[in-house]
């Protein structure tokens, strides 16, 4: 399963020499033929720096088990490459191209399409007992760089891995205890989901996933019990 995983590097018989991955890879296709390819909406036909750059733990990892560096090699070929790349603002892209290894369209953000990276260049460091010093420095001079004041664009999302404690504020005026995939301050409407597209859910975990990160450094109940009225209101 993990030899066949690598079939996602490569293009037809190009071997992707920057190392951005196909994402839009189906278990079915990968297994019976290997076949890649990015999201058919993805700007240019870009990879999502969200996608390939959530790599690292699974694949570090399977390099430590296997004892095949190839994993691993992959992987840090790909943060090789990001960060040679300059840097618009100090923050990274959503989108790259996986041939030329070059941003594609320069849309930043830190909500969907691009909140995994900066997570996991966190964990990256934790995982490694604090050896991996690269990834601190990105995960670190990405987040001085978003500490700046921003350009406000609405709606805000669920995924924004920076700014979950904003969702501390809402939550607790929905009924259902449980976040919409977007919402909104904008108008007179204060973290809202307005639109009838973005009031869905579909079990994100990270703002759950923050309140026991403010539980532990706060040690404030109501996080625990934010957290188990997700939970059940799911069952």
């Amino acid at each position: 399963m993990s030899d066949a995983a690598l079939s996602s590097f490569c293009c037809g018989d190009m071997n992707l020499e920057n190392g951005i991955r196909l994402m839009c890879v189906f278990l079915c296709l990968l297994f019976l033929s290997g076949i890649g390819r990015n999201w058919p909406w993805a700007s240019g036909g870009s990879s999502i720096l969200a996608e390939f750059g959530t790599l690292h733990l699974e694949f570090m990892h399977l390099s430590h088990l296997s004892g095949n560096p190839i994993f691993a090699e992959k992987v840090m070929n790909i943060r090789t490459v990001l960060n040679k790349l300059e840097k618009p603002e100090g923050l990274y892209p959503n989108y790259l191209n996986p041939s030329s290894g070059q941003w594609g369209q320069h849309h930043v953000s830190v909500g969907g399409l691009g909140d995994s990276f900066y997570e996991y260049l966190l964990k990256a460091w934790l995982m490694s007992d604090k050896t991996d010093i690269e990834a601190k420095k990105m995960y670190f001079d990405a987040v001085q760089e978003n500490s700046q004041p921003p350009s406000f664009q609405p709606p805000s999302k669920w995924l924004w891995y920076f700014i979950n404690t904003w969702w501390v504020f809402s939550k607790s005026e929905l009924i259902m205890k449980l976040g919409p995939e977007a919402f909104r301050f904008d108008g007179g409407v204060e973290a809202i989901a307005t639109r009838q597209n973005e009031k869905y859910y579909i079990l994100r975990p990270e703002v759950i996933e923050t309140y026991m990160y403010m539980w532990r450094l706060t040690h404030d109940p109501k996080y625990r019990t934010w957290a188990w009225e997700a939970v059940e209101v799911m069952f």
